[in-house]
């Protein structure tokens, strides 16, 4: 079975979407070229390769099958692997930054069990960030 078609069968699953799909084909069926976007994957393209291309756009099916035929045409036929090193390269970007490394900015066990209390009483509060740029 070809990419696309293995890609169409993945996507009729139900909660199963692009990025998904695309982490199914590259990691268990053996399709190289498939490229997962996800919002790291994202930032890299805009940022390093497709800068004009991407300004100010959302990612939409048409921009997410644009991005994976961009580093399919770049790296071949083995660019999820290459996806897979720019996505590992990405995220050392977060390393010594404040809650980001394995030890600094865990709370202690005693913070640990009082923020699973709240959030079992549901009164416990949520800070959304944005991702850096």
């Amino acid at each position: 079975m070809d990419y696309g078609a293995g890609k169409g069968e993945l996507l009729q699953l139900m909660g199963v979407g692009a990025k998904v799909a695309d982490c199914v084909l590259l990691m268990s069926l053996d399709k190289p070229g498939a490229i997962p976007v996800d919002t790291h994957v994202w930032q890299v393209a805009a940022r390093d390769y497709m800068r004009g291309r991407l300004a100010g756009k959302t990612l939409t099916p048409r921009i997410y099958a644009e991005i994976g035929d961009f580093f399919r045409q770049l790296h071949g036929p083995f660019a999820g692997w290459c996806h897979s090193v720019l996505f590992s390269a990405e995220l050392k970007r977060f390393e010594g930054k404040v809650g980001c490394s394995p030890t600094k900015g865990v709370p202690a066990k005693k913070e640990r069990a009082k923020s699973v209390k709240q959030s079992a009483e549901g009164t416990d509060e949520v800070d959304a960030e944005e991702p850096p740029s």
